[in-house]
């Protein structure tokens, strides 16, 4: 969305909608695509990569927390999910503390299944910590437009974990463990 020039004392910039002494033009196309003109990603481009992810997963709070289970749906309509591979990790104030593979049936569109994933719910962290769980999707192997292991998609759901006593305000119950 931008054409290459040049300022008058050799600076170079990217011209647009009318900067070329043009007429008529439209006087606003600006150089706001997902790529900038020598084609580096802007944000907007990480957000519809999550926009357009080919699985959601999702979970209540308490079903996640007690049982490990997430509801994976297939948001594809013509294929269906063979061509991907799922992972999990759980991170506590942004630290990866634990992860694998996680294993899913093949959906087909549309399709949704419930599954554990295998994360240790009796992990405890220090009061005032957060805890979140990463599901990621990449192709399980090369593809015409990606290679094997190309990041497709995400999910990232809080986890509510038990508090540490010793570190701050003690739990609200003894042995309290995932909440």
């Amino acid at each position: 969305h931008g054409l290459l020039a040049r300022t008058e004392d050799g600076r170079e910039y990217f011209a647009y909608g009318g900067q070329f002494g043009d007429a008529p033009h439209d006087a606003n196309f600006v150089a706001d695509g997902m790529v900038s003109p020598e084609g580096v990603p802007h944000p907007a481009m990480w957000e519809h990569l999550w926009l357009s992810r080919p699985v959601r997963v999702g979970a209540t709070a308490s079903t996640l927390a007690k049982k490990g289970r997430v509801r994976v749906t297939s948001h594809l309509t013509e294929v269906d999910t063979s061509w991907l591979a799922a992972e999990w990790e759980v991170a506590v104030d942004g630290v990866r503390v634990e992860a694998g593979p996680l294993e899913v049936p093949v959906l087909g569109p549309g399709e949704s299944a419930e599954v554990v994933v295998p994360f240790d719910r009796d992990r405890r962290i220090p009061d005032g910590s957060e805890a979140h769980l990463l599901v990621r999707w990449r192709t399980s192997a090369r593809l015409p437009w990606a290679p094997k292991g190309h990041v497709v998609g995400w999910d990232q759901l809080p986890l509510r974990l038990a508090t540490d006593a010793s570190v701050g305000t003690p739990s609200p119950r003894p042995g309290a463990r995932w909440a």
